[in-house]
């Protein structure tokens, strides 16, 4: 009997906790949906170009449900999870901005005409890349707390790339014999990588990177050296690329070569050929045949003809023929001049 009356008990005592259990959970359920708030949407650029904008605007768009929501609803901004709010706006007071963002926010901007969203973005005047980073957006009344992160980078571009090729001689043979290509990119931000490529194709390169102290922007320089025999075609393409990944941003300088540039132009320029045939000596009556010293060089080819060409061997054998006439005609003058002489002395 007594064994009942306790099991009887205890199932009421146990029904009972349940119960207020039960009433509990949903009372606080109930509590949450009347002051339910959350972030909507966090609305910060990912990439902003220094220097072309003349304010940018970071806005946290939130909503809440029941009265008791809007007790004690601050905004605040965070930056670089820095725990020091930069921006904070309490409902129904001036907002107010901290540190370096104090001389860069426009504190009359008006998001929204909702009092209860009317400070909830931050204006930033002439952003620059000290403002680069992750900002936090953090909503909370006197029942809860919602917070989003999200990053801008702010992008300071190249003036210029700078690709730059030029071949080496050897001094030997004076012959290029390797090429260097050099590319070079200063002041850019956030940090940078840059490659060389030759038809499409990374070549190893060595690569130099320092970041100025005063202005935190970066400059960076690339180098190949490639040996002329490795080269499988006459005319190649050089490529500089510059990427920036936090910015998702990329730069491309080309160069097309021709390899003849560095080779023939060369050669012909400061070489000298020389070709020599060989020579055949033949004794004869006849003329001479002449022999020719083939020497050619960049600006003329130099011919050397032998005396005794046939024009010139015809010439001299009438002279001779003549000159013999002439010394066999003097004595035979004298002697019929003295045959005469005889014959008028006997008469």
């Amino acid at each position: 009997m007594n064994l009942q009356r306790w099991s009887l008990r205890w199932n009421m005592e146990f029904s009972v906790s349940n119960l207020v259990f039960l009433v509990l959970i949903n009372l606080f359920l109930l509590k949450e949906t009347e002051c339910a708030l959350r972030i909507r949407d966090l609305v910060v650029p990912s990439v902003v170009q220094n220097g072309t904008k003349s304010s940018i605007v970071l806005d946290c768009d939130y909503e809440f449900e029941g009265p008791s929501a809007k007790d004690g609803l601050v905004v605040k901004w965070f930056f670089n999870n820095n725990p020091t709010p930069v921006y904070q706006w309490i409902v129904g007071k001036k907002p107010q901005a901290f540190g370096l963002f104090k001389s860069k926010l426009n504190l009359n901007y008006r998001a929204s005409p909702d009092e209860a969203k009317t400070y909830r973005a931050m204006q930033i005047m002439n952003p620059t890349i000290e403002l680069s980073g992750e900002y936090m957006c953090l909503v909370s009344n006197f029942e809860t707390e919602k917070s989003e992160v999200k990053k801008m980078t702010v992008l300071v571009e190249q003036k210029k790339i700078n690709l730059v090729v030029d071949g080496t001689i050897d001094n030997k043979t004076e012959k290029v014999t390797k090429i260097r290509i050099n590319c070079e990119v200063d002041d850019v931000y956030p940090e940078p990588e840059l490659s060389i490529k030759m038809d499409g194709k990374v070549l190893s390169s060595k690569v130099d990177k320092d970041q100025n102290d005063t202005t935190d922007l970066y400059n960076i320089d690339a180098f190949v050296v490639l040996d002329v025999k490795t080269l499988k075609s006459p005319t190649v393409s050089f490529d500089c690329q510059l990427t920036i990944p936090e910015a998702n941003y990329t730069a491309n300088e080309y160069e097309n070569y021709e390899l003849d540039i560095f080779t023939t132009t060369t050669e012909v320029a400061s070489t000298t050929t020389t070709t020599d045939w060989p020579t055949t000596s033949t004794t004869t009556d006849l003329p001479t045949t002449s022999t020719t010293d083939f020497s050619t060089t960049t600006d003329q080819i130099e011919t050397t003809t032998e005396p005794g060409s046939v024009e010139e061997q015809r010439d001299e054998g009438a002279e001779d023929a003549a000159s013999g006439l002439n010394l066999l005609g003097l004595p035979l003058l004298l002697l019929i001049t003295m045959s005469i002489a005889s014959s008028f002395g006997s008469l």
